[in-house]
């Protein structure tokens, strides 16, 4: 069916080079290498033959027969090969046997290529067990492999293992069972033997330029950036002090922004300053109790301190503190002592001008800061009445202006209100606050104005 050609001209040398080397073809029938060098007949051993004329020889000797190499032929070269050439280009198999010869211990390698069906198809069969072999694509093994000592090493070429249906690699030893399972973007690590806990390096790395991972083997973890940026350190140590966990840094972390977040606490205590950043500040939405402290410094680099604030707070447990925000003119700082006490931000004064002529101006307190003067009442005891108004002076007590441009008028035994619109209701400091008698009507025995104001923000 086929002939099968020897041609690697090396394999030759060595054969014709050794006298008393033969060449045994199946038949039985040696060929000495002297015959076969002397094929031409002339004599001359030194003759170079090709490939073609040593398959003529070959086949001349033995006919369609196939050679048999035996003995222990060597093929050295720098690029030895062996060949097996289909002649005949029909189907068939050309294979490279190696027989024993029979017994217990009997051993049959074969490896050639399969052509009956037309479509190559390379094989190796090892006593009597045939396996295909598909040199282009992955070998896919059904069944078990089982490794029973050392490593399978891989390379550079990836070392798949998963589970065609579930996708998930499994992990079984000490009675204990991992799986990795992966879904969209995600690794999944679980147990199905209740394993809760896995012991890996002392450091992990969240990507190249992430977070690196590291612990000291001792309950302590420390994060460390990877980035282009600071690559600051921070530990966190769960182990060595009861009931504290301690953070601390090694790069000089002092500060840990959090950006719109809330920070519930059930204790917060701090040996030195407990808020130092200007730009921060701190909201409780229930009670903040700082206890055990003597002195509280507050330096918020003169912005303001907010406290409680509402229409009519209700102030009822000593210490408690709060600002009413209502217009009504008792308003201001509410607190409690031994009772509900109240820091009014509207203040008033009042004095009394006997047998009051008419055209004096009456200089009659001086004021340590500036006010605004917010109401005027008038009241006049005896006679028909009595018109008039404040009136702001200068800090000698002369040169007075009005306070309003509408003068009050009070009848006997009566009390008046201004307009309502004061039209220089603002005093200096150290100005004084005086009276302008416009006229009188009857004999008035004296006259009570009484006025209220706030004190302006010292700016």
């Amino acid at each position: 069916m086929k002939k099968l050609l020897i041609a690697i001209s090396i394999l030759c040398a060595v054969l014709f080079a050794n006298p008393g080397y033969a060449l045994t073809l199946s038949d039985g029938k040696p060929i000495e290498a002297a015959a076969i060098d002397d094929t031409k007949g002339n004599g001359d051993v030194n003759n170079t033959w090709s490939a073609d004329k040593i398959y003529d020889e070959i086949a001349a000797k033995v006919g369609a027969a196939s050679p048999a190499l035996t003995g222990d032929p060597t093929i050295t070269d720098a690029t030895p090969t062996l060949s097996l050439q289909d002649s005949d280009n029909a189907a068939g198999t050309a294979a490279l046997n190696a027989n024993s010869s029979g017994g217990a211990n009997d051993v049959i390698l074969s490896v050639g290529v399969e052509d009956s069906t037309g479509a190559s198809t390379p094989y190796v069969e090892i006593d009597g067990v045939s396996e295909t072999v598909d040199l282009l694509k992955p070998v896919v093994l059904t069944g078990d492999i089982t490794v029973g000592g050392g490593d399978i090493l891989t390379g550079n070429i990836a070392l798949r293992i998963g589970d065609s249906t579930t996708d998930s690699i499994t992990l079984n030893g000490e009675s204990e069972t991992l799986l990795f399972t992966p879904t969209a973007d995600v690794w999944t690590l679980s147990s199905t033997t209740g394993a809760a806990t896995v012991v890996g390096l002392a450091s992990y790395s969240l990507g190249a330029a992430g977070v690196k991972l590291t612990g000291d083997g001792d309950g302590a973890i420390t994060f460390l950036g990877l980035g282009d940026g600071s690559d600051e350190a921070l530990t966190l140590n769960l182990d060595d002090t009861s009931n504290t966990a301690v953070v601390s840094s090694t790069t000089g972390v002092d500060r840990l922004t959090l950006t719109g977040m809330n920070l519930t606490v059930g204790a917060l205590t701090t040996a030195g300053a407990l808020f130092t950043d200007t730009s921060g500040n701190i909201t409780s939405s229930n009670t903040l109790t700082l206890s055990g402290i003597t002195d509280v410094p507050i330096n918020n680099s003169g912005s303001t301190l907010e406290l409680p604030n509402a229409a009519d707070p209700t102030t009822d447990t000593a210490g408690e503190v709060a600002v009413d925000s209502s217009a009504a003119p008792g308003s201001g700082i509410r607190f409690y002592g031994d009772a509900a006490y109240t820091l009014a931000g509207t203040y008033s004064k009042s004095f009394v001008i006997t047998t009051p002529v008419a055209g004096s101006d009456y200089p009659i307190w001086c004021s340590p800061y500036a006010i605004t003067i917010k109401h005027v009442r008038v009241q006049c005891l005896g006679g028909t009445n009595i018109i008039g108004q404040l009136s702001e002076c200068d800090a000698e007590g002369i040169n007075c202006a009005v306070v309003d441009s509408a003068d009050i008028t009070a009848t006997a035994n009566n009390s008046v209100d201004d307009d309502g619109t004061l039209s220089n209701s603002s005093i200096d400091a150290l100005d004084y606050v005086g009276w302008l008698t416009t006229s009188i009507d009857g004999t008035p025995t004296s006259v009570t104005i009484t006025f209220d104001y706030i004190i302006n923000q010292v700016n």
